[in-house]
């Protein structure tokens, strides 16, 4: 018998979808949580644009909030929110998600994270990133 060599996820953190890119907007990290979420392999991910997990409807803004964050230094936004994401099944579904700043020693930005989590509940108190702005 042949086993998976894919790691499961086993804890609540396994379940955290992580996705790093760095100042070119590719993926440079891609974890266990976010295959088990998106439906995607790190294999099929590393060194994408991050863009590529971007809604069409949302994608020209995101790329200007990326051209900003390099430019400035500032990540937007910040605290919880619903972000929607293109899976590997061709739905897109939103997610609670933390987006982050990754600093080098200096306060210089390195790469950007985020940090999605399996749906829950208390999600619907969080609003849907660029919701505003897409209608």
């Amino acid at each position: 018998m042949i086993s998976d060599p894919t790691p499961q996820p086993t804890s609540a953190l396994d379940q955290t979808a992580l996705v790093v890119a760095d100042a070119r907007g590719r993926i440079v990290y891609w974890s266990g949580g976010a295959t088990a979420l998106f439906g995607y392999t790190a294999q099929a991910m590393v060194g994408k644009a991050a863009s590529v997990l971007v809604p069409s409807a949302y994608r020209r803004r995101h790329i200007a909030g990326w051209r900003h964050a390099w430019a400035s230094g500032d990540v937007e936004p910040s605290g919880a929110v619903m972000v929607p994401v293109v899976c590997a099944d061709g739905e897109t579904r939103a997610y609670a998600s933390h987006i982050f700043p990754i600093r080098d020693p200096y306060g210089r930005l390195v790469a950007v994270g985020a940090a999605w989590t399996p749906p829950h509940d208390r999600d619907a108190s969080l609003r849907l990133i660029g919701a505003e702005k897409a209608s």
